[in-house]
């Protein structure tokens, strides 16, 4: 006999009550004589501050020449030094801050600011590859579009918890999972807090491919990079309109790839799913060696110990490009180990400078291995 519960009101305590026993197999009857969700969720204090944060950062930049600041938006200076050193029509560009927004947030917005739009179209016309950064499978909780999301996003099949994670930008301090309340997620914006949407939610892929279809349209774009692409996450909701996640993961991409004839995808991280259409992709080292060396421990070790499986078993579907090479003497033996899994030549600058770095020895040496 199947226990029985009716929940008085569905506001957002209600509403999570009803779906946590109703997971745990309990009939449930909801009364509610409103909208389930609660208004403060949906159209009160939660919404109503992502829109005045939106407001307070638009008048801000309209205020910002009246401060004596000015924002730099010729980015030729930039392309031009980088085209004097090897052939424009053979450089891919991962562009990871093109957005008004900062790296991480407001997800799944994907438009360009004034300076990222000028980089582009300038690149585009000198023959270069730029690949705006995107996401595949995560957003903000403080998006509007999140009201509409949340139910479809992943869960922990063990606790339920919310599938993602946050990290901050401060010494000392690694990644950690998102808060798994609400009220704690769009409160804390500087979390850069990422929620992971099932990908078999058709809503949330009509949402990225409309946004880089206009992107092909309105910037000429023959390329895209879609972050978290590697991930095959295994949820609680684990089918969804007859899809899984892998299901999704393989769809999104091929939705993507075919927007536009010879449109290039790129991602992070090969896999079996994704890797069927993406034609360039990250390359994580053994053991995650990246987080080593940006903690500036030694990695002289993960040259001996890359072997490039990955060739092997994926060889043909997609070409490698390098991730992270870390700080300090850790950049050689990144850039070793990475060029062994044989990527591309990857350049990844690390100050607001790239001129002055593509006169140092590290491009030299990674330009070096140009064919």
């Amino acid at each position: 006999m199947s226990i029985r519960f009716v929940v008085l009101g569905g506001g957002p305590a209600g509403h999570q009550a009803a779906t946590l026993a109703a997971r745990l197999g309990a009939e449930v009857t909801v009364v509610e004589r409103d909208i389930v969700g609660g208004a403060a969720h949906l159209w009160d204090c939660i919404p109503s501050k992502t829109m005045i944060a939106t407001g307070a950062a638009i008048s801000f930049a309209r205020r910002i020449e009246g401060m004596g600041l000015s924002q730099v938006t010729d980015p030729s200076v930039h392309v031009d030094a980088l085209a004097a050193r090897v052939d424009p029509h053979k450089v891919f560009l991962h562009i990871p801050r093109w957005r008004p927004f900062k790296y991480d947030q407001d997800y799944p917005t994907f438009v360009p600011s004034d300076e990222g739009r000028a980089f582009v179209e300038k690149a585009r016309a000198m023959g270069f590859h730029p690949a705006p950064h995107a996401n595949a499978c995560q957003m903000n909780p403080d998006h509007p579009f999140f009201f509409q999301a949340r139910d479809f996003c992943t869960r922990a099949p063990n606790d339920l918890r919310w599938g993602g994670w946050s990290w901050l930008p401060v010494g000392g301090w690694g990644s950690f999972g998102p808060p798994q309340s609400y009220s704690q997620m769009p409160a804390n914006k500087d979390w850069n807090i990422l929620v992971n949407v099932h990908l078999a939610w058709s809503p949330w892929r009509r949402q990225l491919t409309r946004q880089v279809a206009d992107l092909i349209r309105d910037l000429g774009l023959d390329s895209i990079f879609v972050d978290v692409s590697q991930l095959i996450h295994n949820s609680d909701n684990a089918i969804l309109e007859s899809l899984t996640y892998a299901d999704g993961s393989l769809k999104l991409i091929r939705e993507l790839a075919e927007l536009a004839p010879g449109f290039c995808v790129s991602g992070e991280g090969r896999n079996e799913i994704s890797t069927q259409y993406l034609s360039v992709v990250q390359f994580h080292l053994y053991n995650f060696a990246h987080t080593t060396a940006i903690n500036g421990k030694d990695v002289g070790w993960v040259v001996e110990a890359t072997t490039p499986v990955n060739e092997l078993l994926f060889g043909g579907l997609s070409r490698g490009i390098g991730y992270n090479y870390g700080r300090g003497e850790n950049r050689r033996v990144m850039v070793d180990a990475t060029l062994k899994q044989g990527t591309i030549p990857t350049l990844i600058f690390q100050t607001q400078d790239p001129v002055a770095e593509l006169q140092g020895d590290e491009a030299r040496y990674i330009l070096s291995h140009v064919e």
